[in-house]
């Protein structure tokens, strides 16, 4: 007996996948949760989830959650307003839909990613991360480079963000 692929098995056999995938992250995100209270595999851990190769993990899991998510309202669709007459239609629609908002968010997410392997490779500067992405500046680039953080808003700057005397979250204003 041979048995024909249809719409609905591989949306099954989908759903089953990206459920397990799902699992294993919730397993890998507890074991990364478990290494909190050693310094040294916790600093292991967070060096591995600043790198450009875990963002290229999360656009994954971006993906299996999407599917999942799209997939489990066909099934609700299909089970409570009688839509098994369009479960092929529904698939394929929110797949078209699915694919949308994953290159969507998959743009953002990737380009993030590439810029930091640049600068983890050194193809790109630290200072051209700090100058334009406030959210990657540290106190520490603002008290040892000098450099302003725009955006950046903490205690001990005044409203021109400029540093106070012995504050290192602020850097003096350049003109």
């Amino acid at each position: 007996m041979h048995y024909r692929w249809k719409t609905g098995m591989l949306a099954w056999v989908l759903f089953r996948i990206t459920g397990l995938a799902l699992v294993a992250y919730i397993a890998m995100h507890i074991i990364v949760i478990s290494n909190l209270h050693d310094p040294a595999k916790f600093d292991k851990t967070m060096a591995f989830l600043g790198s450009w190769k875990f963002r290229m993990l999360e656009i994954g899991l971006f993906g299996v959650v999407l599917y999942h998510s799209l997939n489990g309202v066909r099934i609700l669709i299909v089970d409570f307003f009688n839509g098994s007459q369009h479960q092929a239609k529904l698939f394929w629609g929110l797949g078209v839909a699915g694919y949308i908002l994953f290159a969507a968010g998959t743009y953002p997410m990737l380009s993030h990613a590439l810029y930091w392997k640049g600068v983890q490779e050194g193809k790109t500067p630290h200072a051209t991360v700090i100058e334009n992405r406030p959210d990657a500046c540290t106190a520490a680039d603002v008290r040892d480079k000098g450099m302003t953080c725009p955006g950046m808003k903490a205690a001990g700057c005044d409203e021109h963000k400029t540093a106070q005397a012995g504050s290192d979250c602020c850097a003096k204003e350049t003109k």
